[in-house]
């Protein structure tokens, strides 16, 4: 987005007189961004001017997208944006702690976790995919201690981390002590068995699936393809992807 069309929609919000000091300030934000960066869909503005209650958590959202391009500049930026919020809540805590673990920042990412005064399963799930980069499985261990809840989005995430650190039997005992699997876990287990080259323990993995009445999705499909390719399951692979839209409804 270009500074000109910024500064149009500054001319443009002094036709609203009950305009808060905030979203203004979350205007100078924007002009911040240096030329060149990428583009903010100007439709997302629009939705700051009408709401002014999600302007801050949108900031920390805007910088999140932009730590992920490689754009480390915004950091002190959305720091100073998200220190002055007056109503913190688990979102915008969640927000700024996604941005660092995508940065790879996870030194920081676990002082402002340990700060978070309310954590969800959104926010455990976000370190277990942080620390899947790093290879540091042991924040299962700490789960399992601190008597944690694990939710499906938890446990997808532990799957996802002990199969991208190679330990598919790790991802196993996760997946099959969950009570009742969803897509999620299901699509988690599937991919990573496929990236490892365990065609048919992938397809093994979907006959389970279907037998809890619960239909792949795209996802899942693209999973067994890869996995039927890898294990050389030239004829189940063929099958699965000539049926599979008369089968589960997938293009």
């Amino acid at each position: 987005m270009i500074r000109g069309s910024l500064k149009c929609w500054r001319a443009e919000s002094t036709h609203f007189p009950k305009l808060e000091v905030l979203q203004l300030r979350f205007m100078g934000f924007l002009e911040e961004i240096p030329c060149g960066i990428g583009e903010i869909d100007t439709l997302r503005i629009i939705e700051l001017l009408c709401c002014p209650s999600c302007v801050e958590e949108s900031a920390v959202e805007i910088w999140e997208e932009q730590q992920s391009n490689g754009n480390e500049d915004f950091q002190l930026i959305i720091n100073d944006v998200f220190d002055e919020m007056s109503d913190r809540d688990v979102f915008s805590w969640t927000s700024l702690l996604s941005a660092y673990a995508k940065s790879g920042n996870m030194c920081r990412a676990g002082r402002l976790f340990s700060e978070m005064p309310v954590r969800n399963d959104v926010s455990w799930a976000v370190m277990v995919s942080g620390f899947v980069s790093c290879g540091r499985n042991w924040i299962h261990t700490y789960i399992d201690k601190s008597c944690i809840s694990e939710t499906s989005n938890v446990r997808t995430a532990f799957i996802d981390m002990y199969a991208k650190c190679g330990r598919i039997d790790c991802a196993y005992r996760v997946f099959n002590k969950i009570p009742i699997r969803d897509v999620q876990n299901f699509t988690s287990m599937i991919s990573g068995l496929s990236i490892h080259g365990l065609g048919e323990d992938a397809i093994r993995v979907v006959k389970q699936m279907l037998a809890e009445n619960l239909n792949p999705n795209g996802i899942v499909v693209l999973g067994i393809l890869n996995g039927c390719s890898h294990s050389g399951l030239v004829e189940q692979g063929s099958s699965i992807f000539y049926n599979m839209e008369s089968l589960w409804s997938c293009t």
